[in-house]
């Protein structure tokens, strides 16, 4: 059976030594600066979550629907869209525009324990209301820490990130738009940008080590391939392949001349 022997295929040792030593000292230099980021993604959904938790939601296109609390029941985090209803439409289905009842809506009173002979201290009671279905929420929002921090890390990445100031300015308040800006500016411009160029900078020199490691499986590849033509190739035939850049200036050899045994 023939073999082949070839000398210096000390290039996948180099290779792989230098990756390594490489991903270690870039790992070294941007560990830090990655806890920082990520801890700035945190406060700044922390913020979120105290300034706009609950309230990127809406009652679709429903003329006069918005998000109530009806008196004296008990209201989720996310209220419910209720309508306005006349007096004499108590106790009956109506028609609503695009409710998603079948285009209809029950109209109640509230409190719905509500005593004529004793009205309470409020003058505004009792309330007529009818529910139309509950609201529309965003896909992105900052009810909850894990949203919040999804959240904060698109708008780092600048992915759409209009899509979410916009609708949040319309329901809440136009100032809406300072979070946005700050978080622009210090998590994507500066600190994220630093550490891509830290991480960047430390990997300068990854490709050709990679290229070097290609090139020696190619030439793995080729030795398997030609292997068995190789029995009645020539004395002389030579196996030269050369691959710059495995140690900086130097060239990476293997083997000139193939024994077949």
């Amino acid at each position: 059976m023939a073999t082949i022997q070839t000398g210096h295929l000390d290039c996948s040792v180099l290779v792989t030594s230098r990756i390594l030593r490489v991903l270690s000292h870039a790992f070294s230099e941007g560990i830090y600066l990655l806890a920082l980021v990520l801890l700035f993604m945190f406060v700044m959904g922390l913020l979120g979550m105290q300034f706009f938790g609950y309230q990127i939601a809406w009652c679709g296109k429903m003329e006069g629907a918005s998000q109530r609390c009806p008196p004296g029941v008990e209201c989720p985090l996310h209220r419910e869209c209720y309508v306005d209803c006349r007096p004499e439409q108590l106790g009956q289905w109506f028609e609503v525009d695009r409710s998603p009842y079948n285009g209809l809506a029950y109209c109640e009173r509230f409190p719905r324990d509500f005593d004529p002979s004793n009205p309470g201290d409020n003058p505004q009671w009792p309330l007529y209301w009818a529910q139309v279905g509950k609201p529309h929420i965003g896909s992105q929002h900052f009810d909850n820490m894990l949203h919040s921090f999804i959240t904060v890390f698109i708008i780092m990445t600048l992915d759409n990130w209009t899509d979410i100031m916009y609708p949040m300015m319309s329901l809440i308040n136009p100032w809406v738009a300072l979070y946005f800006v700050v978080l622009i500016i210090l998590g994507s411009f500066m600190l994220l940008q630093l550490f891509l160029a830290i991480l960047l900078g430390s990997l300068d020199k990854v490709p050709d080590a990679v290229f070097c490691f290609i090139w020696f499986i190619h030439w793995l590849k080729n030795i398997a391939m030609t292997q068995e033509s190789l029995l009645c190739a020539s004395p002389y035939w030579l196996l030269e392949m050369t691959a710059q850049s495995c140690t900086g200036t130097a060239m990476c050899s293997v083997g000139t001349k193939p024994r077949i045994l």
